[in-house]
């Protein structure tokens, strides 16, 4: 009898040992996942599922190294592995700066440094490694033949199709997001490494990390024209995880360096230089005001020291991870979906998060904005708003115009210190002004109740402005 319980004893340790079936080495402390009160988490995606609704959904949350929240909902099983869309971009990022850490490549090497034939194209030959993966290459955003897996297509012709599109603008001059650049980047790292990209990935990055469910397009593993920004067609959320604790801790994962401390800074730090917005998928939620892009990846928050605290690399299809340097925690959301349907569902799951794994709080949310509100388009209005942070951190606000634009955030001011700022609306119309705020540690708030204001017609400023037209037109009919 004492020998089968014995048995017994060394089955039960023997099971409690095994890692999980995903394989993410991390120190599962039972005790770190009942720390905090996820109730109203659980509440928030229970109810998404069921009033969006989605199929399922996935949330894995890991701090200190270990998993403080896994669960799935709906149809999903912690195991589900979906397409991840531009959450691609981020992975895709890994690989390149691998090789930057190698010296195989610069992020400052120029296409033509590379290729050949583009030293013939005035306008592309000075583009950067750097521009190409930061979204300021000066190129179009998107092309058909991105997709293409037809016998023929890789990333080689790819580089050539790129070569034959006409510029948008000059190299690092636009912010214009997309995924045509990351393709001839793409080729690059082909070239630098002597090597295919999916070949590269699984030696130098899947296989030292452990990760098993990645697919690379439909053809995968024969990927031969990976979508680099975008072809990421299954993975699951321990996988992925993967990649953002091997980042939270400096380029090491499990005792294995992938890369190295400072290239890791260097690729989580804003790679635009502060060059203005010509294309943003963020521009139609408005209340994502852009602080900068690193190489594949959001500058979602800084802080009063302008330094990156929150960063993501959301996808289309609303797969959504992010890394938290305040809190020193990684998190990664899977849904199938559409962003655009689950965008709001998604802030507030931040929110959430930050307020629970709270080592700082957010500004309390300000009252709506106080201003006019019968007014007329073509004039300036002045509008101000003010509220308190609970301990007292500087607070940075940001305006919501209702219009499809946002003010940028503001200098840090002292708690309870008002801010006003002033705009200008060119059409007629009802419009809601709203504002939300972030600490000097950049952690942020919700936005306030809307300030509606109305912008009645005009009939003399619309006949001035069909006038003026008119006179426009008139002139030139008579230019020799």
């Amino acid at each position: 009898m004492k020998k089968i319980i014995y048995l017994l004893l060394l089955i039960i340790l023997f099971i409690l040992l095994l890692p999980p079936a995903s394989g993410l080495q991390l120190n599962n402390n039972i005790n770190s996942q009942l720390k905090y009160d996820f109730t109203l988490v659980d509440n928030h995606l229970n109810n998404s599922v069921d009033t969006i609704p989605l199929d399922g959904c996935v949330l894995l949350l890991i701090k200190d190294g270990q998993v403080i929240y896994e669960k799935a909902f709906g149809n999903y099983s912690l195991n589900t592995v979906v397409p991840i869309a531009s959450a691609t971009k981020w992975v895709s990022a890994i690989l390149l700066m691998d090789l930057v850490d190698d010296g195989l490549l610069s992020l400052d090497d120029k296409v033509s440094d590379w290729i050949s034939y583009y030293n013939d194209l005035p306008d592309k030959k000075d583009i950067t490694v750097r521009q190409l993966f930061s979204h300021t290459s000066g190129l179009p955003n998107r092309a058909l033949w991105l997709n293409f897996q037809w016998p023929g297509w890789d990333l080689e012709r790819c580089a050539k199709e790129i070569s034959k599109l006409k510029m948008e603008e000059p190299p690092g001059t636009m912010f214009r997001y997309g995924g045509i650049s990351m393709q001839l980047a793409g080729r690059i790292v082909e070239l630098a490494a002597n090597d295919t990209w999916i070949h590269l990935y699984e030696e130098r990055i899947s296989g030292p990390l452990g990760i098993t469910t990645l697919i690379w397009d439909e053809k995968y593993p024969d990927t031969k024209n990976p979508r680099i920004a975008g072809g990421i067609t299954a993975i699951s959320v321990y996988d992925y995880s993967k990649l953002l604790q091997m980042m939270l801790n400096d380029g090491l994962y499990n005792g294995v360096r992938i890369i190295k401390p400072e290239t890791v800074q260097q690729m989580l730090s804003d790679q635009t230089f502060g060059v203005p917005v010509a294309k943003s998928p963020y521009t139609r939620y408005n209340d994502h005001p852009h602080l900068g892009y690193g190489i594949g990846v959001w500058v979602d928050s800084k802080n009063i020291d302008d330094e990156v605290v929150e960063m993501s690399s959301t996808g289309a299809w609303g797969f959504h991870p992010w890394i938290d340097f305040n809190r020193n925690m990684t998190g990664v959301f899977l849904v199938d979906s559409r962003l655009s349907v689950i965008y709001d569902m998604e802030v507030e799951l931040r929110i959430l998060i930050r307020e629970i794994v709270g080592e700082n709080k957010a500004p309390e949310i300000p009252e709506a904005p106080n201003g006019p509100t019968n007014c007329n388009v073509n004039t300036v209005y002045t509008y101000s708003a003010v509220t308190l942070d609970p301990e007292g951190d500087m607070i940075s606000y940001v305006f919501d115009w209702g219009d499809g634009t946002n003010s940028g955030w503001t200098e840090f001011v002292t708690s309870q210190t008002p801010v006003s700022l002033s705009h200008t609306w060119l059409k007629t119309g009802t419009y809601s002004i709203r504002v939300k705020t972030r600490d000097a540690y950049g952690t942020e708030g919700r936005w306030s109740d809307p300030l509606p204001i109305n912008m009645p017609k005009n009939r003399f400023a619309d006949s001035y402005v069909w006038l003026r037209y008119f006179l426009s037109v008139f002139r030139k009919m008579f230019i020799i």
